[in-house]
């Protein structure tokens, strides 16, 4: 009877001319999908906190303009140093608008 293994899984490619049997191809197509989630953690990581940030922000800036008068020009001296990153640009350019 010819000495054959059963249990033998194989697994090739014409790539990199790679062959891995058993117990290595196993490991590495974990270790291939271990970076592969570990990448995507991060990546949907830096997503949401950016979101985050904006979110932040948009209340920041909304507590200081409604902690105002009505009727009052907005001062952007008087804003906290923490609220100028949180305004658009094109608010600073064209100066502080009337409520």
């Amino acid at each position: 009877m010819p000495d054959v293994d059963q249990n033998r899984v194989e697994f090739s490619t014409g790539l990199f001319g790679l062959s891995l049997t058993g117990a290595n191809a196993l490991v590495t197509f974990l270790f291939i999908t271990i970076f592969a989630m570990a990448g995507l953690v991060l990546w949907s990581h830096r997503e949401r906190s950016e979101e985050h940030q904006e979110i932040v922000c948009m209340i920041k800036l909304n507590l200081y303009v409604n902690s105002i008068e009505r009727g009052m020009p907005l001062d952007w001296s008087k804003m906290p140093v923490d609220i100028y990153g949180c305004v658009p640009r094109f608010l600073y350019e064209r100066g502080a608008p009337q409520r």
